[in-house]
Parts: C-alpha cells; sequence; structure tokens
C-alpha cells in the first residue's frame, strides 16, 4: 500500500492510525508536480512496489481533489 498525503497534519494522522501495518509507504508529497505531471518520487515509488512481484497491479482507491484527478488518472495510465 503506497498513500500520498500533501497536508502536514493529516499525514501524521495517517502515520500514527497506520504504523503497526509493515506494508504501507507513506509518501508526504504533492502528487503531481506541477499542473499535468506527476511527482517523481512517487513515480519512483510506485515503479518500486510494482518490481517487488510479476503478479502486482496498479490500483488506485482516493479521494481525490476535483482539479488533479484528471491529469493524476492520465498519468498512471501511462506508466511503463
Amino acid at each position: 500500500v503506497l498513500t500520498v498525503e500533501v497536508d502536514p497534519f493529516m499525514q501524521s494522522i495517517a502515520a500514527e492510525e497506520l504504523a503497526e501495518f509493515n506494508n504501507v509507504t507513506l509518501l508526504s508529497i504533492d502528487a503531481l508536480s506541477g499542473k499535468n505531471t506527476l511527482n517523481e518520487q512517487l513515480v519512483s515509488a510506485i515503479k518500486h512496489q510494482l518490481e517487488q512481484s510479476s503478479t502486482q497491479r496498479l490500483k488506485l482507491v482516493a479521494n481525490l481533489p476535483y482539479n488533479i484527478a484528471t491529469p493524476l488518472m492520465a498519468n498512471l495510465m501511462l506508466l511503463e
């Protein structure tokens, strides 16, 4: 599980709530770098997670702000 949270307060709550799970990676970043580009830290983390097993697939579960939904989804579909 890879989480992305830009708000430091919400990130601290997530870190506290998810501390007991060893399969969770918390990223305290903006998912986008600019208006239409994925953050490179996010891209690296996703690729790293997917490389861990040939059977892994990318699944997005999110409560996205409306202004990032389209660029985020479009860029995620282009990941190789």
